[in-house]
């Protein structure tokens, strides 16, 4: 999750999810799946390494712009404040009680583990040049 706040008791209901997902394991529906926007863009384009090797992810978010990348293909892009991604905050069921979801123009970085085991390898994160 990118750019999230304390205005909520959850990370989640403040700011877009880049979804990590065992999709072997779990059968959801493609804005659940992973390198999903979580609940509101499916991904496209994407690869799953197999049980037992490691995916690459890495998300890059400049200004109001915000790629997911999995694998080495970019199987989501947003604008954040968009009309399109407020269209889609807006019509979801899910998001639209929480006005102030995907508003911060900064924000934490954050994990949320939702089963009893989850590993991550070599995790960077860098600050990107400002505007």
């Amino acid at each position: 999750m990118c750019r999230d706040t304390e205005f909520y008791d959850a990370p989640w209901k403040s700011g877009p999810e880049y979804q990590i997902l065992d999709d072997a394991y779990y059968s959801l529906p493609g804005e659940q799946t992973s390198g999903a926007v979580w609940g509101l863009i499916a991904p496209t384009n994407r690869i799953l390494m197999p049980t037992g090797q490691w995916n690459q992810s890495r998300l890059l978010v400049q200004s109001n712009h915000v790629e997911h990348w999995l694998n080495d293909r970019k199987v989501v892009e947003y604008e954040l404040n968009s009309s399109s991604f407020n269209a889609l905050v807006a019509s979801s069921s899910y998001f639209n009680s929480y006005a102030l979801f995907a508003k911060a123009r900064t924000g934490h970085l954050a994990f949320q583990l939702l089963t009893p085991e989850v590993w991550f390898w070599n995790i960077k994160v860098r600050q990107l040049a400002s505007e």
